[in-house]
C-alpha cells in the first residue's frame, strides 16, 4: 500500500448466510430465518418476496441501486461478503483497516425475547468470526439491542469481553415504539457503554419523513429520497446535544455514521445562536457544542465543505470513510479523494482525520 494512512470509520459487510446460521441455535433455523444478513433464500421464499415487492417503493429502490452499479465501482464486488477479497481491495485502495457496519435493521421483528436474544448473539458472533481474517485490519461493529435493555447491556458486557471496541444502536428508536434516547430507560445501557469506554453508533437509516418521501418520490433514481436521510438525523442530533444525556453519561462517546458532516457544522452554530438568543443559558449554562466537542463524532465520505469548517466542528470529533461498497463509497480512488480533500489542510490534522481520531476512539493499534 502507497499513500496516506487510512483508517476507514464506515465500511460495510454483508455476512453470508451460512455463517450466521453456524451460530444460530438449530430450531431457529431454515426458511424462518429471516434474511436479514444475506442469507441464502429458498424459491418459496423468492416467489413471495417477488410478489410482495412488485411495484412497489421497495421495489423502485433496489431498481435504483442497480442503476447506481457502474463498471469499476464497489457495489455487488465479491468483498463486500468475502473477507480475504475485502483485504484485498482494502489494499487495492490503500485503506489500513475498515470499521465494519453490517446488518442495519437489527431484530426487533422477533418479539419473543429468547428468539431475539439468539439472533443478536449469532450475528455478532457470526461477524466476529468474518473479521478473524485479520483482526487488526477488520474491526466489527456489533448489533446492540436496545429492547429490552436489559439484552442490550448483556451482550455489550459479553461482546467487549470477546474483543468488540463498538456497537451500533437504532438512529430512530421511535419508529420501533421504544422510547426516545432521552428516556431514563437507556440509563443502565448508556452507564455501561461509558463505563467500559464503548462507543455507540447510530447509522443513517429511515424514519416516518424520509419513508414517505419514498412513497412519492417521482425520479427513477429516487433522487429526493436517497439525498435527504443524512439532514433526517439532525434530530437525533438534538436528542443528545440538548437534553441532559451527556450530563448523565459524561464518558458517553457516539458516533454518526454516513451522516456527512458540514450540515453538522451550522446546526451547531445554529443551537449555541438558539443558547443565547432564546435564553436557554438561564437553564443550562453549558453551549450545546460544548457537548458535541464531549461525546460526539461523525463520519463522511466526499464534504469539502464539512472539511473548510473543521475548526467548527472539531478536528478531533470528525472521521473519514470509504463506505465501501455502497454507492457513495470512494473505492477504487480513496488516495485521490483524500489529496483532493487534504492537499492545503495541515499534516497534523489530515492525519487525526483520517486515521488518528479512529485509532483512538476505537483503541487500535
Amino acid at each position: 500500500m502507497a499513500g496516506q494512512r487510512i483508517i476507514s470509520a464506515d465500511s460495510h459487510v454483508s455476512i453470508p448466510g451460512e455463517l450466521f446460521e453456524e451460530f444460530l441455535p438449530s430450531r431457529y433455523r431454515g426458511d424462518n430465518t429471516p434474511n436479514l444478513i444475506g442469507s441464502s433464500l429458498s424459491s418459496r421464499q423468492k416467489q413471495e418476496m417477488g410478489a410482495q415487492l412488485s411495484g412497489s417503493s421497495i421495489a423502485r429502490l433496489a431498481e435504483a441501486m442497480r442503476l447506481a452499479t457502474d463498471e469499476g465501482r464497489p457495489l455487488g464486488r465479491v468483498g463486500g461478503f468475502d473477507a480475504s477479497e475485502r483485504l484485498v481491495d482494502m489494499d487495492a485502495d490503500g485503506v489500513y483497516a475498515e470499521v465494519l457496519y453490517g446488518s442495519l435493521g437489527g431484530f426487533y421483528e422477533h418479539k419473543d425475547p429468547e428468539a431475539r436474544r439468539a439472533h443478536v448473539r449469532a450475528y455478532n458472533d457470526a461477524l466476529w468470526e468474518w473479521c478473524s481474517a485479520d483482526h487488526d485490519r477488520l474491526i466489527p461493529v456489533a448489533d446492540i439491542p436496545i429492547d429490552p435493555v436489559e439484552l442490550g447491556v448483556e451482550e455489550l458486557k459479553r461482546l467487549a469481553d470477546k474483543g468488540y471496541r463498538t456497537g451500533m444502536i437504532p438512529v430512530f428508536p421511535e419508529e420501533l415504539g421504544l422510547p426516545r434516547y432521552w428516556d431514563r430507560v437507556y440509563d443502565p445501557l448508556l452507564a455501561t457503554a461509558s463505563e467500559l469506554e464503548f462507543p455507540l453508533s447510530v447509522h443513517v437509516g429511515q424514519n416516518a419523513w424520509t419513508a414517505h418521501l419514498r412513497e412519492v418520490d417521482p425520479t427513477p433514481q429516487m433522487r429526493v429520497f436517497m439525498s435527504v436521510p443524512p439532514l433526517a438525523m439532525a434530530e437525533t442530533l438534538a436528542d443528545f446535544l440538548l437534553t441532559d444525556i451527556c450530563d448523565r453519561h459524561p464518558g458517553f462517546k457516539f458516533v454518526f455514521v454516513e451522516s456527512g458532516i458540514g450540515w453538522i457544522a451550522y446546526y451547531l452554530e445554529r443551537l449555541d445562536t438558539m443558547h443565547g438568543r432564546h435564553g436557554w443559558w438561564k437553564v443550562t449554562p453549558e453551549v450545546p457544542s460544548e457537548r458535541w466537542y464531549r461525546c460526539g463524532h461523525a463520519t463522511f465520505e466526499e464534504d469539502k465543505l464539512g472539511v473548510m469548517a473543521r475548526d467548527r466542528l472539531g478536528v478531533e470529533n470528525i472521521l473519514w470513510a470509504t463506505d465501501y461498497p455502497h454507492p457513495d463509497s470512494t473505492w477504487p480512488d480513496s488516495q485521490k479523494v483524500v489529496t483532493d480533500h487534504f492537499g492545503e489542510i495541515p499534516e497534523e490534522e489530515t492525519q487525526k482525520i483520517l486515521y488518528g481520531n479512529a485509532a483512538r476512539l476505537y483503541k487500535l493499534a
